[in-house]
């Protein structure tokens, strides 16, 4: 019961300690760290490109095939975008995207940051008067949250290509064919519902690891609870959002 209530202490500190750093970034009562952004936009995004473009790729390859097989049963083979352009969209490239950053991005947050816990770096911070929610955790959460969206576009792009193979060379449809069903099939509510998505994993994604790496205890065995914690947590809470977001986008009709 005890460690149930001091993880609520933990979250709710967190939390709030959190949401006060952004208003404060918002209303530029403090100077970002601009290189320390940066620097985890660089090691969020272009680094992150081969396996994005790899899982991507396969991913639409395997949509294809499998929708592939009931739509030739029927002679609707170019039917084959539309399933692709909206269930890439909309669903499964932000899902992928998300899921992979947790588990390269979320983990390596949890690992630093529990890195410098254990070396009580977060301790030395606050001893100069120097707020590591500001300094470290604000800047890797603005980072993966903005680099997330164009993280989103580039493997729908992928994913579409990676169908368009099993098209051109399975199902004999040209390429005008299949970009032309695609256009006319898809919009751009199904291009922003997924960037929105997108946005909201990053946000899920750097908010797991910073706090896992910020509250773990003193010992390397604790790093790697926190690392695994932070991965765990952010593909649970990640399937929550996409849950929460589908129901209303359908509701709503977007």
């Amino acid at each position: 019961t005890m460690a149930i209530i001091k993880t609520v202490e933990d979250v709710l500190d967190f939390f709030g300690e959190f949401c006060m750093s952004a208003v404060r970034m918002l209303t530029l009562q403090f100077n970002v760290p601009w290189r320390d952004v940066g620097e985890q936009l660089l090691r969020t995004g272009p680094k992150a490109l081969g396996i994005v473009s790899l899982i991507s790729f396969l991913m639409g390859l395997v949509l294809a095939f499998i929708g592939a097989i009931p739509l030739q049963m029927f002679g609707a083979d170019v039917y084959i975008a539309m399933l692709l352009g909206i269930g890439l969209l909309r669903l499964l490239v932000p899902v992928m995207v998300g899921v992979v950053i947790a588990g390269r991005t979320g983990a390596a947050y949890a690992a630093e940051l529990g890195t410098m816990q254990v070396n009580e770096e977060l301790d030395a911070f606050k001893t100069l008067g120097i707020s590591p929610m500001e300094y470290l955790v604000m800047p890797r959460s603005l980072a993966l949250t903005i680099m997330m969206p164009p993280l989103c576009v580039y493997a729908d792009i992928v994913g579409v290509l990676g169908g368009l193979t099993v098209a051109l060379f399975k199902m004999n449809l040209t390429a005008l064919e299949f970009f032309t069903q695609l256009i006319s099939s898809t919009s751009c509510r199904d291009l922003l519902v997924g960037l929105f998505t997108c946005l909201v994993f990053g946000l899920i994604v750097s908010v797991c690891g910073c706090y896992q790496g910020m509250t773990c205890g003193r010992s390397a065995e604790s790093v790697g609870k926190a690392t695994t914690a932070a991965v765990v947590n952010s593909i649970i809470y990640e399937t929550i959002a996409t849950a929460v977001i589908t129901i209303l986008t359908t509701q709503l009709h977007i």
